[in-house]
């Protein structure tokens, strides 16, 4: 008796299990056929960090997905590489992220973010846009953005429409990146700083928007240091000596801030006490 109850449980267990596996066999079958025929209804952008750059609007998604044969009227939405969509938004404009997915409502959502520039490159080839990857990208026709524009002796050698990260020099290439992510995030350096200048040794020189002082950093090291340095000397010593009482501010020396005094601050000073006399 106890055997033939076992049976029975099994049994039952089995025909349980079959009948599970073919009801869910035939509602996928099911679903799979409603899917095959969903047409695609909606296309949904969303452009996560539009109020910041302009590399991209929705216009321009909408017409490169036009370009891949994606259209409203037409599409199935099976027929859509979800992939393939990703790669080509990446890969025509200045975008650092790009998502597809799709629904069963016949939706097609795409969520992208675009590359935030640090600095602006003037190389021998051109110009280009250096990222917080130390991502390296061509100037855009569509929208330029507000960064230090980075001059002279740059040791990387881009060529036309280069994109990507580079082999060469890349320790360089990280170290300016860091450099222009400290201009970024400090709203002191972002108002101040408009120029980055390379002179024939590989020192930096910063050309300020409010004076004109030379500020040579050096090399690109040493960076938080040297930004201490210099944060000093705006908070500290131009408002007790006078913002024109120097005309280089040099940080390249450990420890110390080396200040050469302005020539014509001199004269004048000079014939005040002239005067005086």
């Amino acid at each position: 008796m106890q055997i033939f109850k076992k049976i029975v449980i099994v049994l039952g267990y089995s025909i349980l299990t079959a009948a599970l596996g073919a009801y869910f066999w035939f509602a996928g079958g099911l679903v799979k056929e409603k899917y095959s025929s969903i047409q695609l209804r909606r296309i949904n952008i969303v452009i996560t960090d539009s109020a910041v750059n302009r590399f991209v609007n929705r216009e321009m998604i909408t017409n490169l997905l036009k370009l891949e044969g994606v259209s409203i009227t037409e599409t199935k939405l099976r027929h859509l590489n979800l992939f393939d969509i990703e790669k080509q938004l990446k890969f025509r404009y200045n975008i650092k992220r790009a998502e597809a997915s799709k629904n069963m409502r016949g939706e097609l959502n795409i969520e992208v973010e675009q590359r935030r520039p640090l600095l602006r490159l003037e190389c021998r080839d051109g110009g280009f846009y250096i990222d917080d990857e130390a991502y390296i990208f061509p100037l855009d026709t569509v929208y330029t953005a507000d960064v230090p524009v980075v001059t002279g002796n740059i040791p990387l050698t881009l060529f036309a429409d280069f994109k990507g990260i580079v082999k060469e020099n890349r320790e360089w290439a990280d170290a300016i990146m860091k450099i222009g992510e400290h201009i970024s995030r400090e709203d002191l350096w972002n108002a101040m700083i408009e120029q980055i200048d390379i002179d024939s040794n590989g020192d930096l020189h910063f050309t300020p928007r409010v004076g004109k002082q030379d500020i040579i950093f050096g090399p690109a090291d040493n960076i938080e240091e040297k930004f201490t340095k210099l944060s000093a000397f705006y908070n500290d010593i131009a408002p007790d000596k006078g913002w024109e009482k120097y005309s280089e501010i040099n940080l390249k020396f450990d420890g110390q801030i080396v200040c050469k005094l302005n020539k014509s601050f001199v004269k004048q000073n000079d014939t005040i006490k002239r005067a005086e006399n």
